[in-house]
């Protein structure tokens, strides 16, 4: 193994490369803010078609820098997402489909370090399930950094179909429990490993993924588990076709519900939906967490036709900013999208989701859906 080291200038993280047979180790940063940058917004299926350079409403989108986050539509199908950041300008995206039947994918990323006031350039693709692209609705959440005490971490894999591969350490985070890394299994088929994070004894934690490239690339989550101290998550990419194919991959792990804001705000839930034939139930609670209310009230979720789930988060508030990511779980080729959400009359939210097969055609699966909003913590 050759391990070559290099520092990046002040203040930024190191970058470190290692070159293996088909093994890619991700470097995480030794040095990340203090407070993580948070962002996201929401782009209706009619903004999506607009011409020009789009501000999403307030109740739409969020920066823990305080400044808007913009999109413009640059083609058919292609948008460039500007996003506030504070100084470092390392994270990663998730992006999901809202609305119709297509499939977000993420084609490019960049930060100018001397920019002002500071941002980062996300671009992002629409595809039908065809593989044309087409205009498309789509929510985005980005992350940069956090706190070493977090049992949170996140990965930018570029291992693909490379026999020997180059980790790109600045845009993976593990605090401070070391280096990330990822083998390709077989054809589309990657094995994380973020060490650290294996001893999970409250909740199982929530992963989300978001495929990297410039056609029509899905991604799923296919498992995730402890392997003694370490946390390993199997993920897929497929092609239009619904067939294995090597692929990049943004990947998002968060032990338990995260929080967006300072102290008493930034609720938010997630939950794994493993039944996906059962009409109404209650989530496995090991992997369904929510920070926000007084109530004891598990999450639930109803399906109210093929495919077609309505989940609630009981007291997390639809209320100043929010947003809702979502992925498959299995290896079946399915992808999921967000259809909308709104209060449950009773101080909750409910999401709803829809799932379809590689062809576009709804289809019962499982999934894993996070919710965040800037509505109040009691705390």
């Amino acid at each position: 193994m050759n391990t070559v080291t290099l520092p990046l200038g002040r203040r930024s993280p190191w970058l470190a490369w290692t070159r293996t047979a088909a093994t890619m180790i991700i470097a995480s940063a030794p040095w990340v803010p203090a407070q993580e940058d948070i962002a996201w917004a929401y782009i209706s299926p009619a903004q999506s078609k607009q011409v020009g350079t789009i501000t999403p409403a307030p109740s739409y989108q969020h920066s823990s820098v305080g400044r808007s986050l913009t999109v413009r539509r640059l083609e058919t199908g292609h948008y460039l997402v500007t996003v506030p950041r504070s100084a470092h300008g390392y994270g990663v995206p998730q992006v999901s489909a809202y609305g119709g039947s297509h499939t977000m994918v993420v084609s490019g990323r960049s930060h100018d370090p001397l920019s002002a006031p500071p941002t980062v350039s996300i671009r992002v693709d629409a595809y039908d399930p065809s593989g044309a692209r087409v205009d498309g609705g789509f929510t985005i959440y980005y992350r940069d950094g956090g706190d070493d005490e977090d049992r949170e971490a996140y990965v930018y894999s570029i291992c693909g179909s490379c026999p020997s591969a180059w980790g790109w350490g600045p845009y993976s985070w593990n605090g401070r429990r070391g280096f990330s890394r990822v083998v390709r299994t077989g054809v589309g088929q990657y094995r994380i490993t973020i060490p650290g994070l294996g001893l999970r004894t409250v909740k199982g934690g929530h992963v989300q993924v978001t495929p990297h490239a410039h056609q029509l690339r899905r991604a799923q989550v296919v498992r995730w588990g402890s392997s003694g101290r370490d946390l390993v998550v199997h993920v897929q990419c497929t092609g239009a076709a619904g067939h294995p194919t090597d692929g990049e991959f943004y990947l998002s792990y968060n032990e338990r519900a995260l929080r967006s804001g300072p102290a008493c705000s930034g609720a938010s839930g997630y939950t794994w939906a493993a039944q996906p034939l059962a009409g109404g139930y209650l989530p496995y609670a090991f992997y369904s967490d929510r920070i926000g209310g007084y109530s004891t009230r598990p999450n639930a979720i109803q399906r109210t036709g093929i495919g077609a789930y309505v989940v609630n988060f009981p007291e997390l508030i639809a209320a100043g900013s929010s947003t809702a990511q979502v992925t498959t779980y299995g290896s079946d080729g399915t992808y999921a999208v967000i259809q909308g959400w709104q209060g449950d009359g009773a101080g909750g939210t409910l999401v709803r989701v829809q799932v379809y097969d590689a062809n576009g055609r709804p289809a019962d699966a499982k999934f894993n859906l996070l919710y965040l909003t800037t509505g109040p913590i009691f705390c």
